[in-house]
Order: structure tokens, then C-alpha cells, then sequence
């Protein structure tokens, strides 16, 4: 092997699990019932406590003290199916031990919960909600690890990121016409991510080519699927504190007629945590000592003149022993997140009686995760490339008001963030997404109670090719065809005092 080494290749794998975790290009934007049935097209009009996260200067309009709060359930359903692989060999097979034909994820429903609550005498407003901005979770069974080696766990691919905003806010009217509005975000970040790494197999090296005639391992199937690889599971979990904030400006130059302007804005968050890895080896017994005959001998001579590391060695000697091999054994591991800002613009007509006409339109800077630094508490640092693209979301919403309910709809478009080089299946931004939104508020008294069904229109994808890592050992991206589709219901309160 001319490249890298178990331990290297794991670490790499580190690398690419924040990365899987943080740069999904998926923004949780169910904040606030009311502005979810509005598609997010609430800038312009953030009359309720949601305006701390949408635009804190709309905090003002707000009489009296409010308390509320929005329940979301996302129902995301994805499905897979692999690319074909070309092997150094030039073989075309399975990629490692991925399953043939389509797969879909594990079925989970996230629920999201927002809150807050805020007072205004309508010229100075101040409040305190809690959000989650971020959020990202997947199960997959990708992989027959049955036919590669019986130990590896079930679920090769399982990810759960959680980013918790605790937000005071302030806002003030600094006349009729204008007022303005910032918040501080103080962020708890949580994550859990677990994805394997693909180590090739040793013996596609010219070096050992004729061991491989000797052994006759392409004769026999093993130089291909699943054998292509080595494969080394490995567990990320890690949690951090991260800071940043927002603020905006609403202008009302008629009765009938707002626009709203916000920002969002975050301090490079640092997150610490503990990575492990166990490599596992595929198994064939007979080869296995082939291996310790004809091979054996060659790298105990390539070991002790230094041609090849201790874990090179070790890797090569045991490619088919069905052994498992610790790699990572609970390393502490820092990991430097870029959060993307973003900025809006919207703007609300309520000319026409009992109807609110909305439109809004935002850019968010997913390139800020173009590069993630990483530092492990053994010495090795590195940066991992996501390449990610900066995205604008267009959209608009309508409300009228009946007098005993309030019926709403809504409409918004965004593209996908990443690109093909980086894709892969725990990643569910896969393409440009059609997002309707109808919803439906009923007042009580002083509270008024809010629900809303929204439906994603996600286009498939394909990935045609795999693409290696800048080591030339592991792969960045997963090369198949992709499909999404994501159903989310959301419950909401507010309660006047």
C-alpha cells in the first residue's frame, strides 16, 4: 500500500463525518406556526413571537405580553440505489459491500419544538425564545456487511445533530414608520454521527501482483464486491457551546404596506468530542493462508528496511483474516464549524380587507462550510472540503380571515446546496425543493390555535461517479441515484395576556 494507512484513513473519516453532520444544506426553518404556513415569507409582517428568530424589529407590534409556541413533525423518506464502481483493475462491480438495487432509510419522525414568549407596550419590546436554527438526522442499511464480515453492526450510516438557539431579543419603535430589532443566539450543539470509511484493498497494488496471480484472487472472485475494500466503522459524538445573532429593520411607509429586513449571523462554533473505530477485515480462510505463504515473507523484509509502516503491514497481512482491529479508541477530537449567515428581505400588503399578502426572498452562505478544520488530541490536524453552494430561497404566502378561522397558504423554492463531488445518502438536501404549505388558525378567547400540513417536492438526482478524497484512499461522495420526499405537520399556540 502507497497510501495511508488504517489509522491515517480513519482519521479521515472523522474529517467527513462533520462534515455529513454540518454542511446538509438544510435549514430548520419551522419557527413559529403562523410563519410556517406562510412559507417563511415573514419578514415583512413578524407580528407574533416568532419575530425573534424571522425579524426581531416586528417584536414591537405585539400588545401586551404573548406566550406561544410551534410543534413540528418531519417525516422525511429517502431512497438510494448505488452506482456502479470501476475497480483499479479496471473491473466494473459493487462499490465495497453496498446492496444492489434501491434502499431506503430507517422511517423517523423528528419533532421540533419552538418556543417563546415576549412583552411590547409598542414602542419597546423585549422577549426570549428558544429555537432549533439546525438540524439533521439518518438511519440507512446500506451495506450486505452480512456477506462482508458477519460482526459489522446493522446500521452502517446513523446521524443525529442537534442546534439549540436560546435567543433574547429587544426591539424598538423609533417612530411610526420604522423600528428595529436585535438578538443574541447562545447555541448548545449535540452530535452523533457513525458512517464507514472504505480502505481499497491492498491487493489492487501492482506490488503485489503476482501474490494475486498465486493465490489466483481474481479467478475467485475476492478482488471483487464486497471485497474491494477494508472497511472501518467509526463513531463521532461530540457537543459545544457557539454564539452569534440577528437583527432587522421594519419600515411602514403606508398603513397598508411593510417591508422587513433581517440578518443572521453566527461565531465560528468549536465542537469537542470523542471518536472510535474498529477496522474490519473480510473473511476467507484459504486465502488467509495464501496470504501468511506467499505474501508473509515479502513484507517482513518491506517492514524491516522501513518501505512500509507497521500499519501498512498490518493490513495487508490480514486482508482476509475476518479479523476486527481498534483504531480509534475514545480520541478527543475538535472540530471548528463555520455557520452560515444569512440575510432576507420581505414585505407584507394587508390592503385588501381581512387578507394578508406576503413575499419573501433570502440567501443563505452555505459556502461558509466550504472548509472544516479538525484537530485530534493526538497531534494530527487536517481541513476537509464540502464545497458547498450558497443557495436563495423565493416565496410567498396568503392569509384571509373568515372570522371564526383564518385559512393560509403558501409557496417557496430553494435550490440544493451541495454538489455532486460531496453527496452522499445522510445528506438530505439532494435537489431543488417545491414546497407548499396550507394551514388553518382558530381563535379562542385570548389564545388562538394553529396547524399546518407541508409537502416537498424534491427532484431525483444522479451521481454518477465516485470521487476520491484528496488522500486517494477514501471517497468523498457516494455515487448512485437519489430520491427524497418529505411530508412535515406542525401544531402551534399563542396566548395573549
Amino acid at each position: 500500500m502507497k497510501r495511508g494507512t488504517v489509522l491515517a484513513l480513519a482519521f479521515g473519516l472523522s474529517l467527513a463525518l462533520v462534515g455529513s453532520a454540518f454542511a446538509s444544506g438544510v435549514a430548520l426553518t419551522g419557527i413559529g406556526a403562523r410563519a410556517t404556513a406562510l412559507g417563511g415569507a415573514y419578514r415583512g409582517l413578524a407580528s407574533d413571537w416568532s419575530a425573534m428568530y424571522w425579524n426581531p424589529a416586528g417584536l414591537v407590534q405585539i400588545d401586551g405580553f404573548q406566550v406561544g409556541g410551534s410543534f413540528e413533525f418531519i417525516r422525511p423518506v429517502a431512497k438510494f440505489t448505488a452506482a456502479p464502481w470501476v475497480t483499479p483493475l479496471g473491473d466494473t462491480t459493487r462499490f465495497s459491500a453496498f446492496r444492489e438495487g434501491e434502499v431506503e432509510n430507517e422511517p423517523r419522525t423528528f419533532f421540533v419544538p419552538a418556543g417563546g414568549f415576549a412583552y411590547s407596550n409598542g414602542k419597546f419590546a423585549f422577549g426570549l425564545a428558544v429555537f432549533a436554527p439546525f438540524g439533521l438526522g439518518a438511519t440507512w442499511d446500506l451495506m450486505d456487511t452480512r456477506s462482508f464480515n458477519p460482526a459489522y453492526p446493522e446500521y452502517e450510516y446513523d446521524d443525529d445533530l442537534q442546534m439549540i438557539d436560546v435567543h433574547p431579543t429587544v426591539a424598538v419603535a423609533l417612530n411610526d414608520w420604522l423600528s428595529v430589532g436585535a438578538g443574541l443566539s447562545i447555541m448548545f450543539d449535540k452530535i452523533m454521527i457513525r458512517k464507514p470509511t472504505f480502505i481499497p484493498n491492498p491487493y489492487y497494488s501492482s506490488e503485489l501482483s503476482l501474490a494475486v496471480k498465486l493465490m489466483h484472487l481474481r479467478e475467485k472472485g475476492l478482488l471483487t464486491a464486497p471485497y474491494t475494500h477494508l472497511i472501518v466503522d467509526t463513531k463521532l459524538e461530540g457537543d459545544g457551546v457557539g454564539f452569534g445573532g440577528n437583527f432587522g429593520l421594519m419600515l411602514k411607509p403606508t398603513e397598508n404596506l411593510s417591508f422587513g429586513f433581517s440578518a443572521r449571523f453566527y461565531k465560528d462554533a468549536t465542537i469537542k468530542g470523542n471518536v472510535n473505530g474498529t477496522a474490519y477485515f473480510p473473511s476467507d480462510s484459504s486465502t488467509n493462508k495464501a496470504i501468511q505463504l506467499f505474501v508473509k515473507p515479502q513484507l517482513d523484509k518491506k517492514l524491516a528496511s522501513g518501505e512500509i509502516t507497521e500499519s501498512e503491514y498490518f493490513a495487508v497481512l490480514n486482508a482476509y483474516s475476518g479479523q476486527t482491529a481498534v483504531v480509534y479508541d475514545n480520541v478527543g477530537a475538535t472540530a471548528t464549524m463555520p455557520l452560515p449567515a444569512n440575510i432576507g428581505f420581505g414585505v407584507a400588503y394587508t390592503g385588501i380587507p381581512n387578507t394578508v399578502i406576503t413575499f419573501d426572498m433570502d440567501w443563505t452562505k452555505w459556502s461558509a462550510w466550504n472548509e472544516i478544520k479538525i484537530e485530534l488530541d493526538n497531534g494530527d490536524q487536517s481541513a476537509l472540503k464540502e464545497m458547498w453552494r450558497d443557495c436563495l430561497r423565493v416565496g410567498g404566502g396568503i392569509e384571509h380571515n373568515f372570522g371564526s378561522f383564518i385559512l393560509r397558504g403558501s409557496y417557496y423554492t430553494e435550490p440544493e446546496a451541495p454538489p455532486e463531488n460531496t453527496l452522499t445518502p445522510t445528506i438530505p438536501d439532494i435537489s431543488r425543493r417545491q414546497v407548499f404549505n396550507i394551514g388553518l388558525s382558530v381563535p379562542f378567547g385570548k389564545a388562538i390555535l394553529h396547524a399546518s400540513f407541508e409537502k416537498m417536492f424534491i427532484g431525483d438526482r444522479d451521481v454518477k461517479e465516485w470521487i476520491l478524497d484528496e488522500s486517494g484512499a477514501d471517497y468523498l461522495n457516494i455515487a448512485g441515484h437519489y430520491k427524497m420526499s418529505d411530508t412535515n405537520a406542525m401544531f402551534g399556540i399563542e396566548y395573549n395576556f
